[in-house]
Parts: C-alpha cells; sequence; structure tokens
C-alpha cells in the first residue's frame, strides 16, 4: 500500500512540474499587417500578406520567437508597433526583424504598415521649347504625364523616356509644330524625360515695286537648319533663277502683282512659310512719284520734300530699288502712298515704317560698308548713311 501512495505522489509531481514548466513557458504572439505592401512572418508559420486581418499564435518555448517584416519591391516599411510601444525604423525600411519572448502572462503583438515609395520623374529640355512640369514625384508602378510645348519659331524634334501623344491623342511624327503629352508609364525608379526643340523660321523678304523687263531680286532668309523652297502662289507665271538659294530672281514681262512663297522643311516636313509681293509697273518714277509724294512732299502728312528728288537722282533708281524695298514693314498703305490716304490712320501706322538710315541699310549693304559705320563715330552722333549718300547708291 505504501509503494501504491509513493507512485502516486511521484506521478502528480511529474505532472504537477509540467503544468509549472508549461505555464512558465507559454505566450501569445497577435500580428497584423495594418496596410498593404509587405508581408510579416512569425518564426517559420505562414507568411502574412493581408492587410487588416490578426492572426494569433501560441507558444510553449523560453526561447526567442523571431519575426521578420519586409517591404514589397516599390514599398518601404513606415510603422511598426511592438506591443504598443512605436520602433523606430531608422534605415530598415526594406525589412525589420525582432524576437519575442515571454516576459509575464500579457499577450504580446505586432503591428506593421507600408507606403509606396515615390520616385521623381524629370525633365529635359533641349534647345528652345519647355516641358511642364519640370518634375514630378510618382508612386511606385504609377504614371507621370508632362507637356512638351516648343517656343515661338521653334519645332519638337524628338522626345525620349516616353509615349507622345497629339492634342487628339494620336502619334506624332517629327517635326511637330504644336504641343504633345509625354506620358511614362509603370515608374519603379528615378527617371527622366527629354524633348528636343529646333529653331525654324523664313521670312520671303520685303514686298517690292519694280519695272517691267527689269531683273527683280527676292531676298529671303531663313533660321535653323534644314531646306527650302520657292515656288509662286499668283500673277503671271515667271521662271524663278537661281531658284536654289535665298534670293533668286526673275524677268517680269507683264504688269501685275506677283506673289512668292519661301517654305522651309525639317526630314521632309514643311516647318514655316512666309510670302512676299512684287509689284510690277510701267514705270518706277511714275510709281514712286505717285506713292511717296502724298505723303512725303511740302504737303503731306510727313513732309519730307526732298525724298523723291533725292531718290530719283539715286543709284537706287537706276538699281530699281524703289523707297518701299527698305522703307516698310507692311504697315503702309496700298498702294504704298497715295494722296488720298486718310492722313490720320497713317500717322497711327508710321512707327511702324522705317527710318531713313540705321539698320536698313544692311539688308542690302551687309558687307565692310555696313560693318565699319556700325563701329563709326557717324552712328553714335546719328548721322546715317543717307546723310552723305544722298546722290550715291
Amino acid at each position: 500500500m505504501l509503494k501504491k501512495t509513493l507512485a502516486v505522489l511521484a506521478a502528480t509531481a511529474i505532472i504537477s512540474g509540467a503544468l509549472w514548466s508549461w505555464a512558465a513557458t507559454s505566450f501569445q504572439l497577435q500580428t497584423k499587417l495594418s496596410s498593404a505592401g509587405g508581408s510579416l512572418q512569425v518564426r517559420n508559420n505562414p507568411v502574412q500578406t493581408v492587410a487588416g486581418t490578426v492572426v494569433y499564435s501560441n507558444f510553449t518555448t523560453a526561447d526567442p520567437v523571431p519575426v521578420k517584416v519586409t517591404a514589397n519591391p516599390g514599398y518601404k516599411i513606415t510603422s511598426l508597433t511592438k506591443t504598443g510601444v512605436a520602433q523606430v525604423i531608422g534605415n530598415y525600411t526594406t525589412h525589420y526583424s525582432t524576437t519575442f519572448r515571454k516576459v509575464d502572462g500579457s499577450t504580446q503583438s505586432l503591428v506593421a504598415g507600408f507606403t509606396a515609395q515615390k520616385y521623381t520623374v524629370t525633365g529635359v529640355v533641349y534647345g528652345p521649347g519647355i516641358i511642364t512640369p519640370a518634375s514630378t514625384q510618382v508612386a511606385y508602378g504609377g504614371t507621370a504625364v508632362f507637356t512638351a510645348s516648343p517656343s515661338t519659331g521653334a519645332v519638337l524634334t524628338g522626345v525620349t523616356g516616353g509615349t507622345v501623344t497629339n492634342a487628339s491623342g494620336g502619334a506624332v511624327s517629327y517635326p511637330y509644330t504644336s504641343p504633345v503629352t509625354i506620358t511614362v508609364s509603370n515608374v519603379t525608379a528615378p527617371t527622366g524625360v527629354s524633348a528636343s526643340f529646333a529653331t525654324v523660321g523664313v521670312n520671303a523678304g520685303e514686298d517690292q515695286t519694280g519695272m517691267i523687263i527689269t531683273k527683280a531680286t527676292l531676298r529671303g532668309s531663313m533660321q535653323g537648319s534644314g531646306t527650302f523652297t520657292w515656288s509662286q502662289d499668283s500673277g503671271p507665271v515667271v521662271t524663278l533663277q537661281d531658284i536654289n538659294t535665298l534670293n533668286p530672281s526673275f524677268v517680269p514681262m507683264q504688269l501685275g502683282t506677283y506673289v512668292f512663297r519661301l517654305t522651309q522643311y525639317l526630314s521632309g516636313v514643311a516647318v514655316a512659310t512666309s510670302t512676299v509681293q512684287v509689284r510690277v509697273v510701267e514705270s518706277l518714277i511714275s510709281s514712286m512719284r505717285t506713292d511717296c509724294n502724298g505723303c512725303h512732299s511740302a504737303s503731306g502728312v510727313y513732309p519730307t520734300p526732298l525724298a523723291f528728288t533725292l531718290w530719283s537722282s539715286s543709284n537706287h533708281k537706276e538699281l530699281g530699288v524703289s523707297c518701299v524695298s527698305c522703307h516698310t514693314t507692311g504697315a503702309m498703305p496700298t498702294p504704298v502712298n497715295t494722296s488720298s490716304v486718310n492722313s490720320s490712320t497713317f500717322v497711327n501706322q508710321l512707327p511702324s515704317a522705317g527710318p531713313v538710315g540705321g539698320y536698313y541699310c544692311e539688308a542690302c549693304h551687309s558687307d565692310s560698308i555696313f560693318s565699319g559705320y556700325d563701329r563709326s563715330m557717324h552712328k553714335t552722333v546719328g548721322v546715317t548713311c543717307t546723310s552723305c549718300h544722298k546722290q550715291g547708291p
């Protein structure tokens, strides 16, 4: 009987010790992802990936229980709360490891939160144009949208780093003269887009008055690179000589108004155009007397009684260069100036008519003659070429 009693006591002692040992080492760990963007794994348990769900884990060990938090690509760990206490993340934005062990009978917990990383997409401009915005921040996998616009007198010649569409959402071929949309999709790292622009522009020259059976020379100009062509828009049909230059010429055999067009091309695309008018008269002298003396006479709205006299005795007349070849930017009435011109209207337009001398000589006299004048004391004191060369060219 005594032996049986002792056996029962021994068994009881063993069970009590096991229960005490289990009670000393058991604890519960609660883990949760407060937002999507990463995963959490307790020891070798299944990985948690669903946000908002609490997972309960019970342990009966005195050893540390490892827990690992990992951010998905493009996300970062932005919050960690361990048993109610916020943790300092520091540089551990992509992964974080910690351990738990029983310290008393209370439940322990870990809550992790994530935020999508943002990357800067930068716009770079080459040449005369703009990209807006200059830069923008985009969440991982997101999309950035830019607008590229050529400046006045420029065209878009190419874009890198994104998909380009026009205002209607269609494809764009270069060169392109209007603003475009650049879309950068699936941004997963800092990146950039670039737009290249080129200056373009042509000027067919000032309108002219010439004489029949007398050579008339067009004076075009072009900005930037590319090719150009001359064509005739209207008037009696003529053949331009030296048509592959910016200064072609022709000999008019009929009276009338001739209109020519200068067009610039880049990669075979027309990017700029300009027209010029040549009015062919029977007598340049008669034409200038009628056109100029209406205003430039003693009784005109801009009295310069000697204007026609000086022109008619100059080499300009002999060369067929009329007054309007140099002294208008298109604001004078047509016919250029007649006695019927409303004086108040013309006075308002006068500021855009070119003065005698100054840089208006350079259009033809762009050689050392003008450059010498440009550096001289004559220019400083306001003495123009025509101050002395009234009887000359």
